[in-house]
């Protein structure tokens, strides 16, 4: 559990390090976002976009892995 929570929290620091190093380097100020025609929301807008589509991916691996592991274990039988 303790290990556990050292991963969190390192990995929450790291996370935000890269997120500011990568709009300290204007990495998103291009027009990717269709909703977005403003020049200085682009970082943003596509930040939360690429943010938005990595926790949907996270998302579906672990329903798909979290599902199939389901899905293999042993059914309990009952004795009647």
């Amino acid at each position: 559990m303790g290990f556990f929570n050292m991963i969190v929290t390192i990995s929450g620091a790291i996370v935000t390090a890269v997120v500011a190093k990568a709009m300290e380097q204007k990495l998103f100020a291009f027009p990717l976002h269709p909703m977005i025609s403003n020049a200085d929301a682009y970082l943003y807008g596509n930040l939360i976009l690429f943010l938005s589509i990595v926790i949907t991916v996270s998302g579906v691996l672990y329903y798909v892995t979290f599902n199939l592991q389901t899905d293999r274990q042993p059914k309990p039988t009952t004795n009647e």
